[in-house]
């Protein structure tokens, strides 16, 4: 029994949409974010806020638990903020010959989204979804693709081991694609959220889960971040594609893992790594039985 275990009580996972996926999209709808929010979210906003409504729903808190208990660590990867939507009002009737500087243009203009500045922000993701949930605990806001996610889950787990939180929630937000990458290759722009997903985890102290009675959906027994050499080996059963969703990091492989162990109905022990930065490899061995 490892009393330094932590809960995984909830989850939450939406894909960005693909020929394998086509309906992955269906299940974001922006309607979820509070209309006076709106005017603030970027494009990765819709998929995070579903994808939090579906660990929230599956852990089983309730509201005031939720908003005095849980701290919330966020990360964002890829390519989101500026779009070209923020500037389409600038850009109406722009006369290459009149004004050929583009920039001057919107450097002048006063129609661009006057919360361009508030959207570009790294706290954004932590900001909407404290407001939606009316959190008001401990929360840290990292960037950095892969390694912020490696870097918010490990801040949860030390805030729980340390007893400075019983609950957190652990949301990775990301973006596959982006609309000037699409200009330069002479793609069609991507869609609002089409190339966005996000991937929550629900954590809770050994104590809280167990004293509260919550329907543990995992234990993490541990998580640690070494280079691929010095990475510490285990033999037990492997789920989560390393390839493919690599933007995401550990904690896109985890909900993955997670999804396909419940469908199996698997028990026991499994391991789950995801690549990150320069020959690091980020490892989280976790636990599904019925203690």
């Amino acid at each position: 029994m490892n009393k330094s275990a932590i809960a995984i009580t909830g989850f939450g996972l939406v894909l960005p949409q693909s020929p394998s996926n086509p309906d992955a999209q269906s299940q974001s709808a922006p309607e979820l974010i509070p209309r006076k929010l709106r005017r603030f979210s970027t494009r990765s906003i819709p998929t995070a806020v579903a994808a939090c409504h579906q660990a929230v729903e599956s852990c089983g808190l309730d509201e005031e638990t939720l908003r005095d208990k849980v701290a919330l660590y966020t990360a964002q990867s890829g390519y989101q903020h500026p779009d070209f939507d923020d500037f389409v009002d600038a850009l109406k009737g722009w006369d290459r010959q009149v004004e050929p500087s583009l920039l001057a243009t919107l450097w002048r203009s006063r129609q661009v989204n006057p919360f361009l500045i508030t959207k570009a922000l790294s706290n954004n993701l932590i900001g909407i979804i404290s407001q939606i949930w009316r959190l008001r605990n401990d929360g840290v806001a990292f960037i950095r693709d892969q390694a912020g996610s490696v870097a918010a889950l490990d801040e949860a787990c030390f805030q729980l081991r340390a007893g400075y939180a019983e609950v957190a929630m652990v949301v990775m937000s990301g973006c596959d694609e982006d609309c000037y990458t699409a200009v330069a290759e002479q793609r069609p722009l991507p869609t609002n959220t089409e190339h966005t997903g996000a991937a929550v985890l629900i954590l809770e102290s050994r104590s809280h889960a167990k004293r509260r009675g919550a329907n543990v959906q995992a234990w993490i027994n541990s998580f640690s971040s070494n280079s691929q050499e010095n990475a510490p080996r285990f033999d037990g059963a492997m789920f989560g594609e390393r390839k493919g969703l690599e933007w995401g990091g550990i904690v896109m492989a985890m909900t993955q893992s997670l999804q396909h162990v419940l469908s199996e109905q698997y028990q026991g022990q499994w391991s789950v790594e995801a690549d990150y930065g320069s020959k690091r490899t980020a490892r989280a061995i976790l636990r599904r039985d019925t203690e």
